[in-house]
């Protein structure tokens, strides 16, 4: 796992399993972050990810919440084909999160404000 800041943006690069026994690091991580900046941008790139379980799942939802209660934005980079696109599309993640195939594509939609809540429902809100 990798973090850095991008201009106005942070980004929380995950590699390997995303599973129970690996989400408590994720946290770990992500409170450093949470906890020094008021309102937050942040893209959350699943690209090196190789497994996700239900856990996984759990931590995008919370991490979503997080972020909305202070006030800021999440985008998820999930390149399709991979096994975390498969779960995302399973579970109906990919309407309740921003999804973006690539980290350029999601830095360019945050910048230029292209949010794109799913159809009917409210950002942050589970279909």
């Amino acid at each position: 796992m990798r973090s850095w800041r991008l201009d106005s943006l942070w980004v929380l690069r995950l590699v390997g399993e995303l599973d129970a026994c690996t989400v408590p690091s994720v946290w770990v991580k992500l409170d450093r972050v949470l906890l020094t900046f008021e309102a937050l941008t942040l893209v959350v790139d699943l690209t090196h990810v190789t497994f996700m379980a239900s856990a996984g799942v759990g931590a995008m939802v919370e991490i979503q919440e997080k972020v909305l209660e202070r006030s800021g934005r999440l985008m998820v980079v999930l390149p399709a084909g991979g096994c975390p696109h498969r779960l995302f599309e399973l579970t109906g993640m990919m309407g309740y999160l921003d999804v973006r195939e690539t980290l350029e594509g999601a830095v360019r939609a945050l910048r230029e404000g292209e949010l794109s809540p799913a159809p009917g429902t409210v950002a942050g809100e589970m279909p």
